[in-house]
């Protein structure tokens, strides 16, 4: 864990096997959380359209400059450990309103960890005297080769533009199980069961999330990266630009509410 890098995780193994994809070898030499295995994802999720949070304009740039509005700032922030044990940990973070995020929050964030499952739970409270927009999810890394196979399911997709912003919507009917490595995709799906899984050789890994998270951004660069993100989120990028934001997943919260999204990893040894 990295707390003072936006919440990061820097890997997980089991059994000696990556199932994270290990932090690259910056960390710890001016790398942010975008090097980790997984981080945070907070006020929002994806990107906002020229930073521009509407009713309170563009946004500042934070610790990532060269892509203002993306993902929230969370990932930008220093937690607060408030609780740790051998297997689990609690983190904290108080946000004051500012010009990259004009609202006061409090987010708690617990990660457990069994033999076989790493369990995440993310709690986002207003603590502004107006209501907030608000979204949240998990960007997790997971390291793949050539034989590793990606399935889950979904009624829908948003195609992202080279924005990437939402470019095209079209409905999909089950998808079949693919390989992962050469994908070439960066896209959210809506209308997701909240299960995807990762298999590999000698064992799959699956992600689950609880009701909060009804998205899924994907995003697999090709054969050249061994690598694929997969990111249970709460709404479609860029919903606080859409017609009715509340459709594409974004939630108001009034003062002192609370919304929780829980994401978890399970590792299963196939025999």
């Amino acid at each position: 864990m990295f707390p003072l890098l936006g919440g990061a995780v820097g890997h997980w193994r089991w059994n000696g096997i990556d199932i994270l994809r290990p932090a690259s070898p910056g960390v710890g030499a001016g790398a942010g959380a975008e090097a980790m295995a997984g981080f945070p994802l907070l006020p929002y999720a994806g990107f906002l359209g020229n930073a521009e949070l509407p009713g309170f304009g563009r946004l500042a740039p934070g610790a990532a400059p060269a892509r203002p509005g993306l993902d929230g700032i969370g990932w930008q922030r220093p937690w607060a450990v408030t609780a740790a044990a051998a297997d689990s940990v609690e983190l904290m973070l108080r946000h004051g309103a500012d010009r990259h995020w004009p609202f006061d929050f409090l987010a708690v964030m617990r990660f457990s960890l069994a033999s076989d499952t790493l369990s995440t739970t993310l709690a986002l409270t207003n603590l502004d005297a107006r209501p907030m927009p608000a979204g949240a999810g998990f960007y997790s890394v997971f390291p793949i080769d050539a034989f590793t196979r990606f399935d889950s399911d979904w009624r829908g997709v948003w195609e992202l533009g080279d924005d990437p912003l939402p470019a095209r919507y079209h409905p999909v009917v089950r998808p079949a199980p693919r390989l992962a490595l050469g994908w070439g995709v960066n896209s959210c799906f809506t209308g997701w069961r909240r299960a995807a899984s990762l298999a590999y050789a000698s064992h799959r890994v699956t992600v689950r999330a609880g009701s909060g998270c009804h998205y899924l951004q994907c995003r697999q660069s090709g054969p050249a990266h061994p690598e694929i993100v997969l990111a249970p989120v709460s709404h479609a990028p860029n919903a606080h630009q859409m017609r009715v934001p509340a459709n594409h997943g974004l939630r108001q919260l009034d003062t002192g509410m609370r919304f929780i999204v829980s994401m978890s990893i399970n590792v299963e040894a196939f025999t």
